[in-house]
């Protein structure tokens, strides 16, 4: 199930499910909406675009992107896969989100490509973890910032463990400044804000703590014998048939 953490861009939202609608997202989800006072501006978008398998959560106010996507995961641990995706995110691939979960494994993470120049090292486009893997964590992303290094830990756990994979055939952009050029909106300002000592925060939860965690990861993948011998290349073509395209 997708986590779609939302401050302040109702269009943006609009604008994803729209896209996501026309490109036959079918994956079921939650908004979590970040402030109580903002859903009178976010209902239009519900009323008109929510598909039918997705659901809201509105806190009472704005707890941040990792908070709310942590919350989602408290409020449901027992999910088979946890998918979290932006609020600014521009899927471009039909299918996206069934191609990239076609690669869901017992104990992994899954990206895709954007269309920025990071795409091919960063867990770009959209992240999406494994049930296991996640409660093995504890959280979906560590609960130590307000909004950054949820992607830096998955590039940390992935390599380290064998378990990441990127669809190369599936690209979901954003319409943020690093894709755009376009000024940070108020969102993006809110998320980095206070930038170097929420750095400072996860380097200091990573020493303190990360290394247990990915310990007790590896040892869980161990005893159910998941856990690779050798090096895995992450770069994964998608095996989703499409249903068009399955034999009657």
């Amino acid at each position: 199930m997708f986590v779609l953490p939302t401050y302040k861009r109702p269009e943006k939202l609009r604008q994803f499910f729209e896209m996501s609608r026309d490109l036959k997202m079918s994956a079921p989800g939650m908004v979590v909406l970040n402030g109580e006072d903002q859903r009178a501006a976010y209902d239009p978008v519900f009323s008109d675009l929510l598909p039918s398998n997705w659901e809201v959560a509105v806190m009472q106010q704005n707890v941040g992107m990792l908070a709310a996507t942590n919350w989602f995961f408290n409020h449901r641990p027992n999910l088979d896969w946890y998918g979290v995706i932006g609020d600014d995110a521009v899927p471009k691939t039909e299918y996206f989100d069934m191609k990239c979960l076609s690669l869901l494994e017992p104990f992994s993470t899954i990206s895709c490509m954007d269309e920025t120049a990071d795409g091919a090292w960063r867990t770009a486009g959209l992240n999406i973890l494994s049930g296991p893997l996640a409660r093995a964590c504890g959280f979906i992303y560590p609960p130590c910032t307000w909004h950054i290094c949820g992607d830096d830990w998955l590039q940390t756990i992935g390599p380290a463990l064998g378990i990441w994979r990127t669809a190369t055939d599936v690209v979901v952009s954003n319409s943020g400044y690093l894709t755009t050029g376009q000024p940070q909106d108020e969102t993006q300002q809110t998320g980095y804000r206070d930038f170097g000592n929420q750095l400072q925060q996860y380097h200091r939860w990573l020493a303190e703590h990360g290394g247990y965690v990915m310990e007790r990861v590896r040892l869980l993948m161990q005893a159910q014998n998941l856990l690779p011998a050798e090096g895995v290349s992450r770069w994964r073509i998608s095996n989703y048939t499409p249903p068009a395209l399955k034999a009657d």
